[in-house]
């Protein structure tokens, strides 16, 4: 079964915008009210997928980040994490 949220988390680079993004992602899971309402969301569905601008970014993109995107290198993209 698939479940699919669209979220707009909140906006503008920074630390504490990064921590405010986890933490609406973690109130939308927290608090959805979906199908059995004493029963976690994630323990409801197989498959939770969430749209929309999620607003998680690098603090700079170069061509590193390009190298590391065509090998699947995620590394590379979590030391340009915001």
């Amino acid at each position: 079964s698939f479940c699919f949220i669209g979220a707009h988390f909140a906006a503008h680079e920074g630390e504490a915008k990064r921590k405010l993004r986890n933490a609406n992602y973690q109130k939308i899971m927290q608090e959805l009210q979906l199908g059995l309402r004493n029963f976690p969301l994630a323990t409801q569905f197989d498959h939770i997928v969430f749209c929309g601008d999620l607003n998680y970014r690098l603090v700079e993109f170069d061509d590193s980040c390009l190298t590391a995107l065509r090998n699947e290198n995620v590394g590379v993209l979590l030391e340009h994490d915001e």
